[in-house]
């Protein structure tokens, strides 16, 4: 039996390739299923300190930090991410569209 082996991709397709749609979809659902973003908020709260800077790394369409403004918090927030800017994201929010890892 011969062995086939390929290499494991875990970014994500760019926004222009008919899967992306499919894949963000699911990310939605599993976050909701398993309750990402308000265990988030909750952590947030419990240990940030006023005036800190929170930065996600491979922030894609930024769904964590708009579910966490839509919650009131954080004040100063960022994000990392191989795609453009997210439509909407706030102007006082720092995006830096680079590979993140």
């Amino acid at each position: 039996m011969q062995r086939d082996v390929h290499t494991l991709s875990l970014q994500a397709p760019p926004a222009t390739r008919p899967e992306a749609g499919a894949i963000a979809l699911e990310q939605q659902w599993l976050n909701r299923l398993m309750g990402n973003f308000t265990w988030m908020d909750c952590r947030l709260a419990r240990l940030a300190r006023s005036g800190e800077r929170i930065l996600e790394l491979g922030a894609g369409r930024g769904d964590l930090g708009f579910a966490l403004a839509a919650r009131g918090s954080p004040g100063s927030y960022a994000g990392v991410d191989h795609c453009p800017r997210p439509a909407g994201w706030p102007e006082d929010w720092a995006w830096w569209a680079t590979d993140p890892l």
